[in-house]
């Protein structure tokens, strides 16, 4: 699906045309690379390990980025939920065990911030999303991030008053991707999609001063420029109407054509260059 294990006759292997094009695109080299979901196709959780981890080891491997500085969410292709349990999220063993070998680490904590320093000392603060949280098979196209649970742990992590550049990152989108969304009789849950909770997550990352939003589900690039006004309800004020936020959909990296839409027939991925005054995205 997205990590093919063979390029086939005649054809270069997805992680070859990946790394020409990102040191031709990106020549003074790649700080951190972020991944927004969906590594493997209908949850089969044997391609983590036998195709997802060379794949990623060798990607990492080939631009110098250290481990420490790769961000992986899951996407609902993820986290398999033919078993799923709504109690001890027992579903999410394998993605979690993923991580954990990818890392080489004992422990994996979902909910943090990670944060970076650049070479001007503008400092970047990036916060996962899991969007993958309903549980019920019928509904696994849609994302919902629960955002109190954020909410409640940015309040005792975050500087509302910093100037960092901070970027949030999940699977699902907050804001349509495509031009316009479809219903398929046949498959009802892949024509329509959206994050459910996606006008509480806008208001809260505002409310932080987050920059970027980055996401993947649907495979078509698309950035918006969004702002959402909050109402406090001590008061009639309207706020934060002008915290605009840039949402940036990554399209899918190396899917199957058969799955791309009619609106981008190419695969594609994002570069997003931050200096001191601007910042630059290329797809």
């Amino acid at each position: 699906f997205d990590f093919p294990d063979k390029s086939g006759p005649g054809k270069m292997r997805l992680i070859d045309i990946l790394v020409k094009d990102i040191k031709k695109t990106a020549p003074l080299g790649v700080g951190i690379i972020i991944i927004t979901g969906d590594l493997i196709s209908y949850a089969d959780a044997n391609l983590f390990f036998d195709i997802v981890i060379p794949f990623l080891n060798e990607l990492v491997d080939k631009l110098e980025v250290d481990k420490k500085n790769v961000i992986i969410v899951p996407g609902n292709h993820d986290i398999p939920l033919k078993n799923y349990n709504i109690h001890t999220y027992s579903h999410e063993q394998t993605f979690n065990v993923f991580l954990k070998e990818f890392y080489n680490q004992s422990n994996i904590e979902r909910m943090q911030i990670y944060r970076y320093k650049l070479t001007n000392s503008r400092v970047i603060e990036i916060l996962p999303l899991n969007s993958v949280r309903l549980r019920d098979p019928k509904d696994k196209n849609f994302g919902y991030v629960e955002w109190p649970l954020y909410d409640i742990y940015l309040e005792s992590v975050l500087d509302c008053k910093s100037n960092a550049i901070r970027i949030a990152v999940l699977h699902h989108h907050l804001t349509p991707a495509i031009k316009e969304e479809l219903i398929n009789r046949k498959y009802r849950y892949a024509g329509n999609s959206i994050t459910l909770d996606a006008g509480a997550i806008l208001e809260g990352l505002q409310k932080y001063n987050f920059h970027f939003v980055l996401h993947g589900h649907q495979h078509v690039p698309c950035v918006t420029n969004i702002s959402r006004a909050y109402h406090n309800n001590a008061s009639s004020n309207i706020l934060h109407l002008d915290r605009n936020i840039y949402i940036i959909a990554g399209g899918s990296a190396g899917v199957n054509k058969n799955h791309v839409s009619d609106e981008m027939r190419d695969n594609s991925y994002n570069i997003i260059n931050i200096s001191e005054k601007e910042f630059e995205i290329r797809i």
